[in-house]
């Protein structure tokens, strides 16, 4: 009778360890860490009357984090803090009319970034990793546009190899045909 209690008793230990071991092992799955990337723009003129939007598509499989921030002259974020979960094929904005800030009037030089988490793969934005083009999972972009018309004034997106690509939609000049 005492053997069978030791069988027993060793059979449940066996069974603890086997379930602790596979509760641990699933713990350590979910908390791996996060992927993070900042994509930073260059600095832009916002005048009054324009407003700055910045947009992150997540072209990826799996929901993404994002975060938007413009700073100012000084470096001070003058967007509310916020993380805005970007599910696949969907696409995030945030705004910042030029008066939601403050400033003395005038012309206002700002810069904005965007830093994107994901708990699960790389993230890439169709840059050089190790030496390779990648396709992407997000595509990000920053532009002014007039607050009243809605007319862009001037896009820029994150281009291959972590330079800016720059779109002049008003005002710039026709292009002249060749005599």
């Amino acid at each position: 009778m005492n053997s069978k209690r030791t069988i027993l008793t060793i059979t449940i230990l066996a069974a603890l360890i086997t379930v602790a071991a596979m509760w641990t092992m699933s713990w350590a799955d979910d908390a791996s860490p996060a992927t993070e990337r900042e994509l930073n723009f260059t600095s832009v003129g916002i005048s009054e009357g324009q407003t700055a939007r910045l947009n992150v598509s997540n072209l990826g499989g799996e929901p993404m984090m994002a975060q938007f921030f413009v700073f100012d002259e000084k470096g001070v974020n003058q967007l509310p803090l916020s993380e805005i979960t970007v599910e696949p094929g969907h696409t995030a904005s945030m705004d910042l009319p030029y008066e939601a800030a403050p400033t003395t009037g005038g012309r206002r030089q700002i810069r904005g970034m965007i830093k994107v988490t994901s708990r699960s793969g790389q993230i890439t934005d169709g840059t050089a990793v190790y030496g390779a083009i990648t396709d992407g999972t997000i595509t990000a972009s920053m532009e002014i546009f007039d607050s009243r018309t809605g007319k862009t004034v001037i896009g820029l997106s994150l281009g291959q190899l972590g330079t800016h690509n720059y779109h002049s939609y008003v005002g710039a000049p026709a292009p002249q045909s060749a005599r």
